[in-house]
């Protein structure tokens, strides 16, 4: 008698719209907490770091005037960049890790506390965008 082949659970292959914001909302916490700045304005910011002043008499190394890092900043002097990031997380650890708790609570609050209002969300893009795409 031939064996049965396990059956696969079903799982929906969509975008969990719910775990992407909340994804969304602790990269946007790191990135404060060890750049200074959000996600966009890490990608989008200025580059600040630049050279001692004339007439500097000490070591030859970069100056960040703000403690800010921007992906301008990385690119044009890592070692250092990525220094100010280490001291910046240092400062921010326990900030960060609260808020990132905190996050992670209130997203699964939320998701047992507006769970007939989400499914009444995935039923409308189940019906406008089709089976799979999205779900909330």
């Amino acid at each position: 008698m031939a064996r049965k082949a396990k059956a696969k659970p079903r799982r929906s292959m969509g975008i969990n719209g719910f775990r992407a914001a909340e994804a969304l909302v602790q990269t946007e916490i790191f990135m404060r907490a060890s750049t200074g700045n959000g996600l966009f304005s890490f990608i989008s910011g200025k580059g600040d770091i630049r050279m001692p002043r004339e007439g500097y008499g000490g070591p030859l190394t970069y100056v960040n005037p703000d403690g800010k890092v921007s992906l301008s900043d990385l690119l044009q002097d890592p070692a250092n960049s990525v220094g100010e990031m280490f001291m910046n997380l240092k400062e921010n650890f326990i900030p960060m890790t609260i808020a990132s708790v905190g996050v992670g609570i209130g997203f699964k609050l939320g998701k047992k506390l507006l769970k007939r209002q989400r499914s009444g969300m995935n039923y409308l893009i189940r019906e406008s965008v089709g089976r799979g795409v999205l779900t909330v």
